[in-house]
């Protein structure tokens, strides 16, 4: 699905939130992440897949950095452009981010949503703390929903309509 302007804006912006994070994360039976983010170079690397993303070229590296098991929560957030889905780092997800930033910057990071890219923007600084959250869009409320209930259908434990608006 095409994302607009306004969306893949939105989709761009990780927000560093310092409180605790809580809560481990696992996959209920999908082979594939609904939600990755990838280093990236903007050289050829050995082993990087090469991509194209709103017409600039980047070399994704094949493991992800954060998939699924790094997501301890998710919620339907207010954004500038309408609703978005908050998605809240485990405690070792949020510390392998801030390891690959600190290493990273000046270099992509890819975010994917659904196999599908949303975003790759450039790492400007380590990110911190021990809680940070990945924002992505949706076009709808109802989107917002359907995509918080996809996230958190890999915990079946956790209730499905906590935390919506």
């Amino acid at each position: 699905m095409p994302w607009s302007p306004i969306v893949r804006i939105a989709s761009l912006l990780i927000v560093l939130v310092l409180a605790a994070c809580g809560g481990e994360g696992g996959r209920a039976g999908e082979t594939s992440p609904l939600i990755s983010m990838h280093l990236a170079s903007q050289e050829e690397q050995p082993g990087y897949t090469r991509v194209e993303f709103e017409g600039v070229t980047f070399f994704v590296a094949p493991e992800p950095l954060i998939d699924d098991d790094e997501i301890a929560a998710a919620e339907v957030e207010p954004g500038e452009a309408g609703a978005v889905v908050g998605i809240e780092l485990t405690e070792t997800g949020a510390a392998r981010l801030r390891r690959a930033t600190a290493a990273n910057i000046g270099e992509p990071i890819v975010l994917h949503f659904d196999s599908e890219i949303i975003g790759a923007p450039i790492i400007r600084s380590e990110i911190r703390g021990p809680r940070a959250t990945l924002v992505v869009p949706a076009t709808s409320d109802d989107e917002a929903l359907e995509i918080v209930n996809r996230v958190r259908a890999r915990w079946p434990a956790q209730d499905s309509t906590a935390g919506s608006n």
